[in-house]
This record gives C-alpha cells, structure tokens and sequence, in this order.
C-alpha cells in the first residue's frame, strides 16, 4: 500500500477543478476504504477504492486498489490494476520487491509481467521522445495538451511533434525534460534521453526557499537593525514585523503597530500608512530580499507593495510611494519562483496575474499596466524559451521567448506576449 495517497489525495482535491460534492465523494470513499483495509476486510474495502480509480485515475490510486484486491485474493483485478498503475507512471521498483500487499500477486505465475510492463513504458517514453529532431536550441516546440497528457509541436508549422503522453512537459533549450508518473526523462534537442530520474516515493520534493528570522528586542526603540546587508533585529514596540532590504543603502519594512500597517524605513520613519488595508504583501520584481536578503543586486531599483482592503478594492505603492488603485481587480497572484539571481528570473518575475469580472490577465510590474487584458478562466505559470541546457540547469542560457500557461474554456495552453495562442487543432 502507498501510504503516502493521503498526500495524493491533498493535492488531488488542490489542484483539479472539481465540483465540492465531488471532493466530498473521494474523501468519503478513501476513508471509509481505509477503515476495512485496517480492520483486514479487504472484500469490502474494494468497491471503495475501485470508486476513488473512477475520480482519480493516478498511478497511486491504482497501485493501491492493486494491493487491496491482492489482499482480497483477486487477483485478476490485482494484476489489472497493477498493470494500470506501471503504465500511468509507477516506477517505485523497491516498493514493489518490498510491498507484503502484493504477496499473492507475487506467488502467481504472472509476476513474471510487471518486470515487462516496467520496460515496455520506459521504452515507450524514450520511443516518443526520440521524435524530436530540432536545432539546438529548440525554441520553436512548444508543449501542447491533449486530455490531460502533453506533448510537443512546432509552433510554425502547427504540427505535432510528439503525441501529448506527458504528465508535463519543460520547454526546450538545449535540452528540456519531461514528466511520467514517477519518471522524470531530460533529453536534447535532437531527442536523446540523456538521463531517467524516478521518483522514489512517487512525490517531488518542493524547494525550500530561505525566509530570514527577525528579533524583536526592547533595546531597539523604534525601527530596525541592518547588520551584513540583512534586516536583524527590530523594535518590541511592534506587534509584527515583514522585513525587507530593497536596495543596499535603502532598507524597509511593514509593521503592524495594533490599529494600521506602515511601511518604515529602519529609523522607524513612516514613509507610507498603510491604514484600512488588512491584507499586503511586499513584491519586489527586481531583487527578491524577502528570500535572498544579502543580495543587493537590485537590477530594477523598483518594488511594488500590493494592498487589499477590506471591500476587495486592490491597490499598490510604488518605490516612490504614490499609491495607485487597479479598477475593478479582485485579486492577484504571483509567477512562481523567487530570486533574481539569474536572467531568467528578471525576464519572467516583471509578470503578475491580476483578476477582473472573473477573468485573469496578465500585469507589467516595469509598465504598470496590461501586458495582456483579463480574458482567460485560470493562469497557471510563467516559462520561457532559452538558449541553455535545462538537465544541468535550467537557468542556463539567455531567454529568448516568454510564454504563459492558460485555461480558457476548460483547454489548457500556452500564449505569448503578444497573447498569440498556441493550441493544436
């Protein structure tokens, strides 16, 4: 059994568009199979995970619908199942040798199969890879989805390069990589995989990002201490404290002093009330000090304080601290990543998606203004194309495209700057 699922299902209910009675339904469903499974009722606890394959159909969900049907001594479902999960992407072959679950599919003559399933997907996955034949650096493929899979074309002639089997699929520079249940394949532009990862565990660890430690101390008056380029201690006679280092002779912070947010500089000088806007955040697109406060490599010499006040109205303060309002916006979210170490960074970071009567656009921090008018469901993530080579870093290369990830009308695709929509017919 897989008994990191529950996490599965986390991410499942966070990251599908599902109706809440339906989230409602696969939390019923794995709880109450897991209450027979732990009680051994392995005959009754079947139905419930075969329900959970129906919402979820996850290489994890059918390993574990594998191991209760083994259990149960069924064991054409068992192997049905098992069979599904190796060719949705489970890779985990430690698992496997060690899972007691499986010991009644393991003492039956097929056996013998999972060991074929695993090759035959891998070499499927390489198969399909092995259709990209581009010069370096690839930056006309461009990823493309189909019912939930992706895959590859060449936005100039609008044709397929790969099919779309591809749990995700990284834009190509001088190599680029793809994701299949737990495999992760980096290959170059002409094809070649030149490196299988699997996941272990079947879970990708997220990154950690460095967020700095403050001390309050009653020593500290008012404002606070910059010691090595970082923002150390500050003064008790705040109730909390964001602190950030914009440039490095220019240090700020937003404190909350019980009845309004200012934004201080380190003398404890309010350079901006911030007064019935109980929602802030500090966003800096040129260099990120809240994640990285010793780098004063501030390229912009710019930030942008987003505010929301309690009716919804969303605004910002700039570096000159002149607050300006976003007619009709409802809400924003930020690109991933933090830093801005590397070019890549700078390129795609100036980006923030802002809503408005339901929509989502796209906002220039350097332009203050649309970059992309609100038109789309969802925005998922800024990429780019780039001259480098993703599979020994990705912020190798200099960018030569940016492209954002998109739903409209329940399609998943890219767009381009100048909003150009690329989606296979």
């Amino acid at each position: 059994m897989k008994y990191n699922n529950l996490l599965s299902i986390i991410l499942f209910l966070l990251t599908i568009s599902i109706a809440s009675a339906q989230q409602d339904v696969y939390s019923e469903n794995y709880y109450n199979g897991m209450d027979f499974y732990n009680k051994g009722d392995f005959k009754t606890a079947l139905p419930y995970f075969e329900k959970l394959i129906e919402l979820n159909p996850d290489r994890n969900v059918f390993y574990n619908a594998a191991c209760v049907a083994s259990l149960s001594n069924n064991l054409t479902k068992g192997f049905s199942y098992l069979e599904l999960s190796i060719k949705n992407g489970f890779a985990d072959t430690t698992h496997l040798r060690e899972d007691t679950d499986l010991n009644n599919l393991k003492s039956d003559t097929r056996w013998v199969n999972v060991s074929h399933w695993l090759i035959e997907t891998k070499s499927n996955l390489i198969k399909e890879i092995a259709k990209i034949k581009s010069t370096c650096p690839a930056s006309n493929l461009i990823p493309y989805e189909q019912n939930g899979k992706w895959g590859y074309f060449n936005k100039k002639t609008k044709q397929k390069v790969t099919n779309a089997i591809f749990h995700s699929a990284s834009f190509i520079g001088k190599s680029g990589s793809v994701d299949f249940g737990d495999y992760q394949l980096y290959f170059t532009c002409s094809g070649n995989v030149t490196k299988t990862h699997v996941w272990i565990g079947g879970i990708r660890g997220a990154q950690g990002y460095y967020s700095p430690t403050y001390v309050s101390s009653n020593d500290v008056s008012k404002g606070f201490i910059v010691e090595n380029g970082a923002i150390t201690t500050y003064a008790s006679v705040y109730n909390s404290f964001v602190g950030f280092q914009v440039f490095s002779n220019r240090n700020f912070a937003i404190v909350d002093k019980g009845n309004s947010y200012n934004l201080i500089d380190s003398t404890g000088e309010v350079r901006y009330d911030l007064t019935n806007y109980p929602f802030l955040t500090f966003y800096n697109f040129g260099s990120d000090s809240k994640y990285f406060p010793k780098d004063d490599n501030d390229v912009n010499g710019t930030f942008l304080i987003f505010l929301k006040d309690s009716t919804g109205q969303i605004a910002y303060v700039t570096n000159t601290f002149k607050k300006r309002i976003l007619p009709e916006a409802s809400d924003y979210k930020y690109p991933n990543g933090n830093g801005f170490d590397k070019e890549y960074l700078i390129a795609t970071r100036k980006f923030i998606y802002i809503q408005t009567s339901n929509k989502w656009g796209i906002w220039n921090c350097e332009t203050k203004d649309w970059q992309i008018k609100p038109e789309y469901d969802e925005i998922y993530s800024t990429d780019r194309t780039f001259d480098g080579d993703y599979e020994i870093n990705y912020s190798s290369g200099k960018t030569i495209d940016i492209y954002f990830k998109v739903k409209q009308n329940n399609q998943n695709f890219y767009i381009d700057l100048k909003n150009n929509k690329y989606i296979v017919k």
